[in-house]
């Protein structure tokens, strides 16, 4: 396989990935996940606000909740940007040659 086809299929890879993360956001399971993921995130908030700061384990634990709950929508974001990214490449080239 040429370099070439090589970076084509990682683009189609991406842009297939990018959609199908698309549909599953809008899909009634994720909207449930994404959701839950903002509560988390918007407790984790109130537990670092609240928490005695001389309590390392309190913090560290309100942190990760954080962390895990912006993680979950990040990535998910991330890979939509990296699909329509990928789509927007693969169009543009497929101008250039047609």
């Amino acid at each position: 396989m040429t370099e070439l086809a090589r970076e084509i299929e990682g683009l189609v890879d991406a842009a297939v990935l990018g959609k199908q993360v698309d549909d599953f956001m809008r899909s009634d399971v994720g909207r449930f996940l994404l959701q839950r993921a903002a509560e988390e995130q918007a407790r984790g908030y109130e537990a670092l606000r609240d928490v005695d700061a001389t309590d390392a384990r309190a913090v560290l634990r309100a942190q990760a909740e954080v962390w895990r709950a912006e993680s979950i929508a990040d990535w998910l974001g991330k890979s939509v940007i990296d699909g329509l990214r990928a789509t927007e490449i693969l169009e543009s080239r497929e101008d250039d040659i047609g």
